[in-house]
């Protein structure tokens, strides 16, 4: 893999609608001795060797760990701080798992499933992960350290997609099999009862690709490769109205205030609907693209894909306000963080972590710092 560069952006301080202005100063630092291919265990090494095997698809950060999984299903949990511990002007405190070499793959073999962030979900806490994709049409709950502790099939196919809500009380689940299935904490256990889901969505003519949901909402939006996308209530799986794209869905987000994002890589478009069915707005990307985020205000899409290029849109008219060059690689996953750090994961295993100072931010500018570390 070679050396390691960690490059360190300091552009100006700008205001939302000034941030496509800024600055390219930068300064740029070597890192050494990245973790080798051949340090891989003898039965991982094949997987390493082929394309996009070290890909990130999954990236999570809670109180003190940053949690990734990659293409392999290798499950990586790196300590992580938002508050800088080396006084040396870094915004954060980051380091690499030093057992990644040797951690086992969460889960069973997947099945001929598209391998995206849609197929995982880590609990706030970090005690357990969710997946789901798997080749025996379960979706499985791992501990952290591996130990897997359900295996869940009641899907008739293989499931596809998934949502755990902020909580950890609400699961969502998306099959092959054209059903949503929602797993609830109704016995006050502090976890979902896996036993039997609350409610089976039904309405589906396809299968489900991909799913959204607001518990402020009470929403659930689940969209299929036919194109439609079906909105339900999230507490008592009420029908509450379908949305038709017109093209197969392959990422679909909700904002905070209701409105709908949803991918279609036929044809490169995003689409804005609001909760209500309106179409608000589309645009071309230009790019295909393998994560999508929302911004807590609302303000703001976070995307990222082929180009290597991390993008900023703007709610209101889905249009570029900026873009960021990271890698010479894809941009496979993005994670906002609560201390609102953008991390990215690159299909090369690097990750890339956008910061914002809380100083700036409580003017409502922006500072964003960009740093990256070779896993």
């Amino acid at each position: 893999r070679g050396s390691i560069n960690e490059v360190l952006w300091h552009p100006t301080c700008l205001t939302p609608t000034q941030i496509g202005q800024i600055a390219s100063q930068f300064v740029m630092i070597e890192l050494r001795e990245p973790i080798p291919t051949a340090s891989l265990p003898e039965s991982n090494r094949r997987f390493a060797d082929e394309d996009d095997a070290l890909r990130l698809v999954y990236i999570r950060c809670t109180a003190d760990r940053l949690v990734t999984i990659d293409q392999r299903r290798i499950l990586a949990l790196h300590n992580w701080s938002p508050i800088s511990h080396d006084f040396k002007g870094k915004p954060f405190s980051f380091s690499a798992d030093p057992l990644i070499a040797a951690r086992r793959r969460i889960g069973v073999p997947f099945g001929s499933v598209r391998i995206s962030n849609q197929l995982f979900a880590v609990s706030t806490d970090s005690r357990f992960i969710v997946s789901g994709g798997h080749w025996d049409n379960t979706f499985r709950v791992t501990s952290c350290e591996g130990k897997v502790l359900a295996a869940v099939n009641h899907h008739r196919d293989w499931v596809t997609c998934l949502v755990l809500t902020a909580r950890n009380t609400i699961l969502i689940t998306g099959s092959k099999d054209t059903t949503v299935m929602v797993w609830a904490d109704d016995r006050g256990i502090g976890c979902c009862d896996f036993s039997r889901p609350r409610n089976v969505l039904y309405g589906h003519s396809d299968e489900v690709t991909c799913l959204a949901a607001s518990v402020a909402m009470d929403a659930i939006v689940s969209a299929s490769r036919d194109g439609v996308c079906l909105l339900h209530s999230l507490r008592k799986g009420r029908y509450i109205r379908a949305i038709n794209a017109k093209s197969p869905i392959h990422m679909v987000e909700m904002s905070s205030s209701g409105d709908i994002i949803m991918y279609s890589e036929r044809d490169l478009m995003l689409y804005q609907f609001s909760i209500n069915g309106d179409l608000l707005a589309s645009i071309e990307t230009r790019e295909r693209l393998h994560a999508m985020v929302i911004t807590r205000n609302s303000e703001f899409i976070l995307t990222g894909g082929d180009r290597g290029m991390f993008v900023i849109r703007s709610t209101r008219d889905l249009e570029v306000i900026h873009r960021l060059p990271t890698r010479n690689a894809p941009l496979t996953a993005i994670h906002l963080t609560v201390n609102e750090h953008v991390i990215v994961g690159c299909g090369d295993g690097h990750l890339v972590a956008f910061t914002m100072t809380p100083s700036e931010a409580r003017k409502q500018n922006a500072i964003w710092t960009l740093e990256s570390f070779g896993l």
